[in-house]
C-alpha cells in the first residue's frame, strides 16, 4: 500500500517493499536497503508492514468521506479545465502554479 512513500527514520532514504507469505496471505515488509545495495552494508532497518498497512487503511477509510471525495473530484475537474489536453497527459505542470 505504501510502496515508494515510506521514508527511513534513521537515515532518511526511501524504503523499498518486499513481500513474504504469512499462511496464504502476502504480507509486506518495508526495508531500508539502499546502503546494502550500493555499498554491501547491512540493511538500515526493516518494518513489518502488515499492521502498518492496516492502520493506514483505517485512516484512509476515515478520511475519505463523501465530502472530501467530492472536494477532491471538484479540484481535479477544475485543474483539467485549466489544462490543454496535451498538458493533462504530462501532469499539467502549469496547473501547479495557477493559484491552487
Amino acid at each position: 500500500m505504501l510502496q515508494g512513500l515510506v521514508m527511513c527514520a534513521k537515515c532518511g532514504d526511501r524504503m523499498t517493499v518486499r513481500y513474504h507469505l504469512h499462511g496464504t496471505r502476502r504480507v509486506p515488509d518495508y526495508v531500508c536497503q539502499r546502503g546494502g545495495i550500493a555499498h554491501a552494508e547491512p540493511i538500515c532497518q526493516l518494518i513489518v508492514g502488515g499492521e502498518l498497512d492496516a492502520a493506514v487503511g483505517k485512516l484512509l477509510v476515515q478520511a475519505v468521506t463523501p465530502l472530501t471525495l467530492g472536494v477532491a473530484l471538484a479540484v481535479q475537474k477544475e485543474l483539467e479545465k485549466r489544462c490543454d489536453p496535451a498538458a493533462v497527459v504530462n501532469g499539467c505542470p502549469e496547473a501547479r502554479f495557477s493559484g491552487f
